[in-house]
């Protein structure tokens, strides 16, 4: 069975010494393809150059990963779209919103979090959504927004088994089995329907 992996931020600075290796036991355990969400304007050149540098591997998301939203959010989402329009772009992401670190930008990470789900129905493109300590604002935005087309995984869930049946409900059943913080029930996964 090959494996894809929807969120690897793997042209992060963090990996320069050891991204090579790390694709390539990613690629021995038949992890066939690595899905590149974008953080913010600053990474899009990062990410570029290692699509560049991995194609047969890796494909891209372009959006404007919550914390990432500040005041001129407005501005980098319009340069964000423009670079979708540009290049070839699998899915729109990361995008959503976290209230765990700062709840002073909420009203504007649900207002960016809104218009690249717009971006998403517009182009036929699933998102990444970064939902941290935002369930609820989350599905509030997703209820106003949803249509039948609209698809995609959840990255940083760390809900109930019942959250996690209404993402499966919203996304067409193509929610991610992520657990990644410590509250997480670790049976959830067995109930997630992939």
């Amino acid at each position: 069975m090959k494996f894809i992996d929807t969120h690897a931020h793997l042209y992060s600075s963090d990996f320069d010494n050891d991204r090579n290796d790390m694709i390539q036991r990613a690629i021995t355990q038949d992890v066939a393809l690595m899905l590149l969400p974008n953080i913010d304007k600053e990474s899009v050149p990062l990410l570029k150059k290692t699509l560049k540098t991995y194609p047969k591997h890796t494909k891209a998301a372009m959006g404007l990963h919550p914390t990432s939203v500040a005041d001129d959010f407005e501005n980098v989402l319009q340069n964000l779209y423009q670079e979708l329009l540009n290049e070839d772009y699998v899915a729109i992401g990361e995008i959503g919103i976290d209230l765990y670190w700062d709840k002073s930008k909420q009203a504007e990470q649900t207002e960016a979090f809104k218009i690249q789900i717009g971006w998403a129905k517009q182009h036929h493109l699933p998102i990444i959504i970064h939902s941290r300590d935002s369930f609820d604002e989350i599905f509030a935005v997703m209820d106003e927004l949803w249509s039948p087309d609209l698809r995609g995984v959840f990255h940083c869930f760390s809900g109930t088994k019942s959250q996690a049946d209404k993402i499966t409900r919203t996304l067409q059943r193509q929610a991610q089995r992520e657990c990644i913080y410590p509250h997480c029930s670790p049976t959830l996964g067995r109930f997630t329907p992939l």
